[in-house]
């Protein structure tokens, strides 16, 4: 999964490779060249700054083939840097989409990938999105002990758990956000409703084509929901979608 901002930025460095590469083997001539291996080497900074890459090594070999590749053009030795471009293809470049890959399932809460890696690695975007939501009611029926064969799901469940008359009591005081006044856990309450309003209900009721960027911001608006959630009670049931 990939949220969109990076996506974009993935998106910009393999282009800004793929330039370097075809215009190289062009024959451009040395100052265009240098002028395209900077801007790679400056959106691979960019990239790896975003997701904190500094210690992998894709992103170290990739500006060290960038490198090899500007060297000999200018020496004039265009065989030279044939093996650089063939790490880039098949080595450096699969090294940093999995590395942002990685970076994007790690900010996302670990048993919502578990239940949507299915769908989402055949690109059935619309079942990920679905299986989303399936996995978001389950987390909130347990935290608030519902069984599932009573029906409750959608804005009912997330008042149950959320709600002024819950029974679950206060949201997590240790997270991202620190203590929550009343009036913050009145807009947690709206936002999971909000999410589970629309897209919930829509994907429920009728087909969506999802991109893999609109997708990923809704699951990226699931697993928001999730950390905004009560811890389950100890002794609860293992979360089964």
């Amino acid at each position: 999964m990939l949220s969109s901002g990076v996506y974009r930025q993935l998106a910009g460095l393999l282009s800004a490779i793929g330039v370097v590469i075809d215009r190289a083997q062009a024959g451009a001539p040395i100052e265009e060249v240098e002028l395209r291996v900077a801007a790679a080497l400056s959106a691979l900074g960019d990239l790896r700054a975003t997701i904190d890459g500094a210690g992998i090594p894709a992103f170290g070999t990739t500006a060290r083939h960038l490198g090899f590749i500007e060297f000999y053009h200018r020496k004039g030795h265009p065989d030279s840097y044939a093996g650089d471009i063939a790490n880039l293809r098949d080595r450096d470049v699969p090294g940093v989409i999995r590395a942002v890959e990685d970076w994007s399932a790690n900010n996302l809460d670990a048993g919502l990938v578990e239940a949507i890696q299915g769908s989402w690695n055949a690109q059935n975007y619309e079942s990920a999105v679905r299986d989303a939501f399936v996995y978001l009611e389950a987390v909130l029926r347990v935290i608030a002990d519902i069984d599932p064969a009573t029906g409750l799901s959608g804005v009912q469940l997330a008042t149950a758990v959320l709600g002024p008359k819950s029974r679950t009591g206060s949201l997590p005081t240790d997270g991202f956000l620190g203590a929550v006044t009343g009036g913050e856990r009145e807009g947690a309450h709206e936002l999971v409703m909000g999410a589970l309003r629309l897209f919930r209900n829509a994907t429920a009721h009728r087909r969506i084509e999802y991109t893999a960027a609109q997708a990923d911001d809704v699951v990226h608006l699931v697993s928001l929901c999730l950390r905004l959630l009560p811890a389950p009670p100890s002794g609860s049931a293992a979360i089964t979608p």
